[in-house]
């Protein structure tokens, strides 16, 4: 395995393979009130970050069991409140049950980490009695056209993540060669999926691509004042695991 070349805190590489950075909290009982529309403030504030408003309509169903009587089921509409940045790579949605926000251009984390910090604290300051029940921060590299074939890897992706790829049969040509692994810390865990998952699946791989999905996440009820903190410790742990997961040669081609 090649060590990076810096400490962890001090890598920020000139261009990266992130394809999303998603963020994610779910909260412990639903504000039924964001159902019925924001609050005036809480929108003008987010709109100063995120300028371009696009509502979305979701239907849900829902189940009643009857007491005596037979199940019934029942459609449900609801609002998702989007927000997106100008120029579109940037998306925050806030619903009763969850706030998420997602980047698809990815500069920096201190970049993202400060938006975050704004768009969470107008949330916290408008609902100040939530309470949030999962905690989570997703990462999904697509690494793609550095590998000579598409299922040679070496040099690239660190040896222990490629050993299926060792693996053969006479006549077959692979169509997919994806893992799970789950990781569990003392405070949070740490789901990472990586592998050629093939787009065009069940057809044979053709493409130059590896995927290295991140997905660290607390599960249990944290504060809000407690929230920043612990993103720190989950795009830490995110971070440690790329760099296990890489070599100095893709190193250098991030760096280049």
């Amino acid at each position: 395995m090649d060590a990076p070349a810096k400490n962890l805190a001090d890598i920020c590489y000139k261009r990266n393979f992130l394809t999303s950075v998603i963020f994610r909290i779910d909260f412990v009982t639903p504000v039924e009130a964001i159902a019925a529309g924001l609050p005036a403030a809480l929108e003008g504030n987010i709109l100063k970050l995120f300028p371009i408003p696009e509502p979305k309509k979701q239907k849900q169903q829902e189940i009643q069991i009857g007491h005596p009587g037979p199940a019934v089921a029942r459609e449900i509409e609801k609002i998702e409140w989007n927000f997106h940045s100008a120029d579109r790579t940037r998306t925050i949605a806030i619903t009763p049950e969850c706030f998420w926000m997602s980047c698809s251009s990815y500069k920096s984390y201190a970049a993202f980490r400060d938006n975050l910090a704004q768009a969470t604290g107008f949330l916290f300051q408008a609902y100040p009695d939530i309470k949030i029940k999962r905690t989570g921060l997703r990462y999904i590299n697509d690494v793609r056209d550095v590998a000579e074939t598409p299922i040679q890897w070496k040099g690239i992706i660190d040896d222990t993540l490629l050993c299926t790829l060792s693996f053969s049969l006479d006549g077959g040509e692979f169509a997919r060669v994806f893992h799970n692994v789950e990781f569990a810390f003392e405070r949070h865990n740490l789901r990472f999926l990586f592998g050629i998952h093939n787009q065009h699946y069940p057809a044979p791989v053709r493409e130059r691509s590896f995927i290295l999905d991140y997905d660290a996440y607390r599960q249990g009820f944290n504060e809000p004042s407690d929230l920043l903190g612990l993103v720190d410790t989950l795009h830490s742990c995110i971070q440690g695991a790329f760099e296990k997961s890489i070599t100095k040669g893709l190193r250098e081609n991030l760096d280049a």
